[in-house]
């Protein structure tokens, strides 16, 4: 900071000294002060012509010229006399006056408290934000459909199917594989709003049934867990009820048949938000993570709707910092001091976290079109920020 002060007083600019820096508050002053000589001069010449003027019919030069000077004088000096009475008085009333309740200690610690306090009431409505968009909120609240929507999720509460593709199947034969997909089976129906058993589609539980129901014994072989398995989803075939859940190999040769891929279904319920969607989602996604040998895969119709609710959080995170940066390098240019845009970047923060916080408790989600808002809450920052500066700069002259 020593070394900007002594940049400033050199007439250069604080971060580029390579360009020269204005005082724009002395050369306004400097104007002011010729426009008021200009002004007096005027008004002086004004004064001489009429004296002129009166000398010509008939009265005397040394006295209309006296009475003229005497004339500007005493309308000279009332006004000066006036202005310093005046300018004196308001110092003396300034001098005077009590300070202002923000300057008093006691005002000082109560705005502290007041701000620590708004600031932890926006922590905490950030930690509690919900993302998505709701269609009602598009609509006017005498719209019919807004009651529509809500009779829906009130009587029909959403549900949904998921999709789990295993995209290497292991070698059926094995019965610790036979465990395994079992095993996955039942870890996807303990996910949050899942259904259960009772709406998973698995072929392997039904294969085991329908041998069970037809006096079939199962062994260990290619004979029972691919040559059957194969056999078996194609008397369904007219159905599609199981032939479109296999990716098989050599089909026209039993001796080279092989299973490469299948699926299974799992029902899920009460997806009433955008946020449950997104939850489920990102479950679904962690569990199959956790078997990469496998590359497991799941899909519902509603994921494109999460994935950009997902993308929502990260670019308004990404937004929001590139306009700090922009905002920063803007005034380190225009401001000859780098102390400014630090309580600048102080105040953007700021004000930016309270409209985040404030504007989710009152039931706002995270959505483009918040996310636009959060944007133009720089700007208000900014502006917050000129606003306090002309106020401190006419308190200083």
């Amino acid at each position: 900071m020593v070394v900007s002060a002594k940049v400033e007083l050199a007439g250069r600019n604080s971060c580029f000294p390579c360009i020269k820096a204005k005082d724009i508050h002395a050369q306004e002053l400097d104007e002011i002060k010729d426009a008021e000589k200009m002004a007096d001069d005027r008004g002086y010449e004004v004064e001489k012509k009429k004296d002129v003027k009166k000398a010509k019919n008939g009265l005397s030069v040394a006295n209309h010229r006296g009475n003229g000077v005497s004339a500007s004088n005493k309308n000279k000096e009332p006004v000066k006399a006036n202005g310093k009475e005046k300018t004196n008085k308001t110092l003396k009333q300034d001098a005077s006056a009590p300070p202002q309740f923000e300057l008093k200690n006691r005002g000082k610690m109560s705005l502290f408290f007041s701000f620590m306090q708004h600031f932890q009431i926006s922590i905490y409505g950030i930690s509690v934000m919900e993302q998505g968009l709701d269609y009602d909120k598009l609509l006017l609240q005498t719209d019919p459909l807004v009651e529509a929507f809500a009779r829906e999720i009130e009587l029909f509460p959403n549900g949904d199917q998921v999709e789990i593709a295993v995209r290497k199947a292991p070698d059926m034969t094995v019965p610790a594989n036979r465990a395994l997909v079992e095993r996955i089976a039942q870890q996807f129906e303990q996910i949050s709003y899942s259904n259960g058993a009772k709406s998973t589609s698995l072929w392997l539980r039904e294969y085991i049934k329908y041998a069970n129901l037809t006096g079939s014994f199962l062994n260990d072989d290619r004979e029972s867990w691919v040559i059957g398995v194969y056999e078996w989803s194609q008397l369904f075939a007219f159905y599609k009820l199981w032939s479109q859940d296999f990716v098989w190999a050599n089909t026209s040769d039993y001796d080279l048949l092989s299973l490469k891929s299948f699926r299974f279904r799992i029902g899920l319920n009460d997806l009433s938000t955008p946020t449950d969607l997104v939850m489920v989602s990102s479950e679904l996604r962690e569990l199959a993570d956790k078997y990469p040998d496998l590359e497991i895969f799941t899909y519902q119709y509603s994921r494109p709707i999460a994935d950009q609710l997902n993308v929502i959080l990260q670019s308004t995170v990404q937004n929001d910092s590139l306009a700090v940066v922009c905002m920063i390098i803007i005034s380190l240019i225009f401001i000859p001091n780098p102390l400014c845009a630090v309580w600048i970047t102080i105040a953007i923060i700021t004000i930016d976290i309270g409209v985040v916080g404030l504007l989710s408790l009152w039931s706002v989600k995270l959505d483009p079109i918040f996310m636009i808002t959060i944007i133009l809450s720089i700007g208000f920052s900014i502006e917050f920020s000129g606003k306090i500066f002309i106020f401190s700069k006419n308190t200083l002259e």
